[in-house]
Formats: structure tokens, C-alpha cells, sequence
């Protein structure tokens, strides 16, 4: 009935646990089946039989949702997503596009994606990366790691809005998700049509974590692409145990004045486009914050 596109790093993690604990709504367990986004290479993907008992209502009257945070960038899972439902409903969840690509960039290295620790020299690399250079080992899909390009929102948000009625899209922005959760929640449900039960825990989930020993999880992440191909549905309990051991809450470091400049100029055009389609004032994100 709806599906959370996305962005990563703008608050889905935290909107999609608002959405399951709400009575009326079955949300996806996994939360990212990432069914329909076919032109990424995913690690694991459901079959047809698996996706429909993930998302298997318990009662008739229930909305059923799903949150892939890779749709929004994917070029082919709106039109996949419609050949389905038709009158699916979307939400997408947005931010800043320069903290976006400053928090990807730490999700990725977090998850193994990603192996220069630098966000810069990361940055600097996203041309050669789109040719197919410099992907590391462990990462099955480079668009994942293209910070350039999967933290332009607006253009992303444009192809969304060529495909679908504006009145089945709904933009959550990170901002009043973290200044005003109750209404933002609110406003979520009456775009569902789903009626607030009063009661609501809205936590803030899916902090910032960096890694102890990048070697570590690059051992771990390779037995984690090894375990979803050969046994997808088994879990490796050690590999999360870990996981857990070899990583910490941190927050992301400061970045070069002339750099975090650069990134402004880059997004300058993206943040406007984010302001036309949103019929919102932007312009606290084309600033550079210290």
C-alpha cells in the first residue's frame, strides 16, 4: 500500500519504526527487502515468494508498507512498483544533501561498502568509481558508493514526481522529523489515512557508528556476501557479535573550509530543484555551517 523510497541517512530507519509500532500498519520485517530497484546489484534479494509473506497482512484492514532506502536512486523501481499497485502511496524522507553525503559516506565505511576513510579523497573518487575503478572488493554495488550522485535528491525526487500523482507523494524532511516528531508522524498518518491511536514512542534511531578495525570488517563483510549467496535465509549470529565488538557512536568529523564550500557549490542547483518541488524555502541549506 506504501512504500518508504528512501534516502538513506535522512531518518528512514527511525520514521519506519514510528510506522511499524503503529496499529493499523504492517511495515516489512526485513525493513529494506529491496524487491524492486532489479538494476542494483544486491547482496540478497527475495524471491517473489519470499517478498509476499514479508509483507503478509496479519489483519484485512491493514495498511502493508516496505522501506528500501535504494528505490529513490534506483531508475526503475517507481515503474516496477506501479506495475504492482497502481495507486501505491510514497514517502521520502530528505535532508541536506551536503550532511546526506557526509553520513553516507560514514554508513558506507561502517558497512564495509566503502574502504577510504576520507570523506574528501572519497568524494574525489566518485568519477573514476562510476567508470567501474577503485571499487573495492567488498562493495556489489558502486552506485552505492557515489556520493555525487545518490545525494542529488531533487533530480531524484523529479523522476519520482514524472511517474506518480504529486497527491501520492509525501517529502519528510529529517529537519522536522528531529525539531517536530509528533507532527511530523501526524502528518505521515493522515497521508496514510491511518488514524493516530494516542499513543506514539517516537525514538530517534540509527546513529552515527564508525569502526574500530577497518580490517575487521572487511573480513566480516566479505563472510556476511558469502553467507547471502550460498544461505540467504540462515543468519551467522558471530558475524553480528562481531560487528557489535568492533564498532562505537562517534560523531563525524570537521571537515576543510574549502571543501565543505565545494560540496555547497556542488548541490547549489539540486537544493534549488529541492525547493521548486517542494514548494519549500531552502535556503538555511545552501549555507556553510562551522
Amino acid at each position: 500500500d506504501f512504500v518508504l523510497l528512501g534516502a538513506p541517512k535522512c531518518g528512514t530507519t527511525s520514521l519506519a519504526s514510528w510506522l511499524s509500532n503503529t496499529s493499523g500498519i504492517k511495515f516489512s520485517d526485513p525493513k529494506e527487502p529491496h524487491f524492486f530497484n532489479v538494476d542494483h546489484n544486491e547482496p540478497w534479494r527475495p524471491s517473489r515468494a519470499q517478498y509476499e509473506n514479508i509483507l503478509r497482512r496479519v489483519n484485512n484492514n491493514d495498511l502493508v508498507g516496505e522501506g528500501s532506502v535504494w528505490y529513490l536512486l534506483s531508475s526503475c523501481a517507481i515503474s516496477e512498483i506501479e506495475k504492482e499497485n497502481p495507486q501505491c502511496r510514497y514517502i521520502i524522507c530528505i535532508r541536506n544533501p551536503v550532511d546526506m553525503a557526509i553520513s553516507l559516506h560514514q554508513q558506507q565505511l561502517y558497512s564495509g561498502n566503502e574502504d577510504v576513510e576520507s570523506f574528501e579523497k572519497a568524494w574525489g573518487l566518485c568519477s573514476e568509481r562510476r567508470q567501474g575503478k577503485r571499487i573495492p572488493r567488498t562493495c556489489p554495488e558502486p552506485a552505492f558508493i557515489d556520493y555525487q550522485v545518490a545525494c542529488k535528491l531533487g533530480s531524484q525526487i523529479e523522476r519520482v514526481l514524472s511517474q506518480v500523482e504529486a497527491s501520492r507523494v509525501k517529502l519528510v524532511f529529517l529537519d522536522d522529523m528531529r525539531n517536530f516528531p509528533m507532527t511530523t508522524y501526524k502528518s505521515v498518518l493522515d497521508f496514510l489515512g491511518v488514524p493516530f491511536d494516542g499513543t506514539a514512542s517516537l525514538e530517534h534511531l540509527n546513529f552515527a557508528k564508525v569502526r574500530r578495525y577497518l580490517f575487521l570488517r572487511r573480513i566480516t563483510k566479505s563472510l556476511g556476501l558469502w553467507k547471502s549467496k550460498y544461505f540467504p535465509l540462515k543468519g551467522l549470529g558471530i558475524l553480528k557479535y562481531l560487528d557489535s565488538l568492533n564498532s562505537y557512536e562517534k560523531k563525524i568529523d570537521q571537515l576543510d573550509e574549502k571543501f565543505k564550500k565545494d560540496l555547497y557549490d556542488f548541490f547549489v542547483e539540486d537544493i534549488n530543484l529541492l525547493e521548486r518541488l517542494s514548494e519549500r524555502d531552502l535556503s538555511n541549506w545552501k549555507n556553510i555551517k562551522s
